[in-house]
């Protein structure tokens, strides 16, 4: 049965290594978040601070040093008013392998293929679809979490 080394950070509380779990405990650990209470408290934020790096769920897949795939649910900054509207949102961070074929020497030559560690982060998602992209990301379906989780956030626009 495979292991997911799980890390949860909130504001209400330290840092916390919950260490390897198996799929079904990784699950059990998000649903036990409570996401409202953390969309309040990061609701009100002291000036020049970033709410949003102060709490996250992560669950990665054990693999070779600088490849190890993951998913981060961390929160998104709201109003009061948008919480009470919407809901908690939250901002899918999802780290995976990519293969990529170099050019060669100045663009000559035969290309070499190799696989690099990618990303992708979509903004604005409901609690219920990031534990969907979580079930799928526990399964090892690639395929559904490619097409799911779209690239859109703000940060990376440029």
């Amino acid at each position: 049965m495979e292991k997911f080394h799980v890390t949860i950070q909130s504001p209400l509380e330290d840092l916390q290594d919950a260490g390897l779990l198996d799929a079904q405990a990784t699950l059990a650990r998000f649903e036990g978040v409570d996401w409202i209470q953390w969309a309040r408290e990061s609701s009100e934020p002291l000036p020049g601070t970033s709410p949003e790096a102060f709490y996250f769920f992560e669950a990665k897949r054990l693999g070779e040093k600088l490849r190890e795939t993951l998913l981060c649910v961390s929160g998104q900054h709201q109003t009061s008013t948008e919480i009470e509207q919407h809901g908690p949102l939250c901002r899918l961070h999802y780290f995976f392998l990519e293969k990529t074929i170099s050019k060669g020497f100045l663009g000559f030559g035969a290309g070499k293929e190799r696989i690099e560690l990618s990303d992708r982060t979509m903004r604005d998602c409901a609690i219920e679809f990031a534990q969907q992209c979580l079930e799928a990301f526990l399964r090892g379906d690639l395929a559904a979490l490619d097409q799911q989780i779209k690239h859109n956030d703000f940060e990376d626009s440029d």
